[in-house]
């Protein structure tokens, strides 16, 4: 293939592009040496992804793509226009949630109305060409679980690859913050529809019922308020939120560990845990977040007696944990999504490790 050249251990050397897939290229490149990736990426609004659309154009045009052995692709304006360059080359297609041919009525629900017509017109011109190239590829990979049942009805041999919880910032070792409140439960994400906080902060009102010095613990992510922002000083006493700067993850995985609880995504058109759950889980944290496909699998209507229960039992809150804990690390570890990325491409005969230049 072209680009390829023998490494020290007389192994054939990947060379690949990634648009997405960061993590896991990042642990592919750690623990398989003779894997190595380019990283391409940019906003995922309409204007970023225009610019990336001329951009993987003009990079086609110049011959680049020639040079790699695997390209991996996420997003819906490089999949839908990429043609391999020889039979040689793998082609992954990795969507990151419910694109175009995916699903997409699901995404185009819960944006805005205006955007909504926008995403509308992208279906109905796109819709078809996409699933012919999720097809196409050499393998069609998701990245989250709930996307798998979809993924199936356009080729049977999809899969679903766990993304990788970096262990060493997120892990239960680490040391901790005095967060006010008891209990203090923390809400990490940004007020958008899209993880329905709306329910989580409900939840935290039925635990201020019970527990008068509770506080809910948030980050100010700056730029504007958040779309349901308006809502969500309607439903909450302002007195009772505890706001903190955005912070870096080293610092995120203090807030982890130190809360009592930690409010995940609610959205039952998903459920399915996102990279905020599983860090926040990696670093021991009690994660109370709707899923349908890892490990929780509670309904949505058992999720207050759950909270509840965390707060009151400390045994079952330990063996909640850690039961977490042991989850991230079957599933979600570095290494071991590392082993199984390589692993599906060896099965498919795609790309063998092991064969020599």
């Amino acid at each position: 293939m072209k680009g390829s050249t023998k490494n020290t251990n007389n192994t054939k050397e990947i060379k690949g592009l990634c648009s997405g897939f960061s993590f896991i290229g990042n642990v592919v490149e750690k623990y398989y040496p003779n894997y190595s990736f380019d990283y391409m990426i940019d906003s995922s609004d309409i204007k970023g992804a225009i610019r990336n659309y001329l951009k993987f154009r003009r990079m086609d045009k110049q011959g680049t793509f020639d040079k790699y052995d695997m390209i991996t692709l996420s997003t819906w304006e490089n999949i839908i226009q990429y043609k391999k360059k020889s039979p040689d080359q793998l082609l992954i297609a990795y969507p990151n949630g419910f694109i175009v041919g995916l699903n997409y009525d699901q995404t185009i629900k819960e944006v805005p109305f205006i955007k909504r017509q926008l995403h509308k017109l992208l279906k109905f011109f796109c819709d078809k060409k996409m699933k012919q190239k999720y097809k196409e590829a050499d393998l069609l990979v998701v990245s989250t679980p709930n996307m798998l049942e979809h993924a199936k009805k356009i080729r049977k041999d999809a899969i679903w690859l766990p993304n990788p919880i970096d262990t060493e910032v997120f892990n239960p070792r680490g040391s901790k913050v005095k967060l006010e409140g008891n209990p203090s439960v923390f809400l990490p994400t940004r007020l958008h529809a899209f993880k329905n906080p709306l329910f989580g902060v409900n939840l935290f009102n039925k635990i201020k019922e019970k527990y008068p010095d509770a506080k809910l613990h948030m980050i100010r992510y700056g730029g504007g308020e958040d779309p349901l922002f308006g809502a969500f000083k309607r439903i909450v006493n302002m007195k009772d939120v505890v706001y903190h700067d955005k912070m870096k993850r080293e610092e995120l995985s203090k807030y982890y560990r130190s809360a009592d609880l930690i409010l995940g995504q609610f959205n039952p058109n998903l459920a399915a845990l996102g990279m905020v759950e599983l860090e926040a889980m990696a670093c021991g944290g009690a994660v109370i977040s709707l899923d349908k496909y890892e490990i929780y699998t509670y309904p949505i209507n058992t999720l207050e007696r759950l909270a509840l229960r965390i707060v009151e039992d400390k045994k079952f809150r330990d063996s909640y944990i850690k039961k977490n804990i042991a989850y991230i690390k079957k599933m979600h570890s570095p290494e071991g999504v590392s082993r199984l990325c390589i692993d599906f491409i060896n099965k498919k005969n795609l790309l063998r490790k092991s064969k020599k230049s």
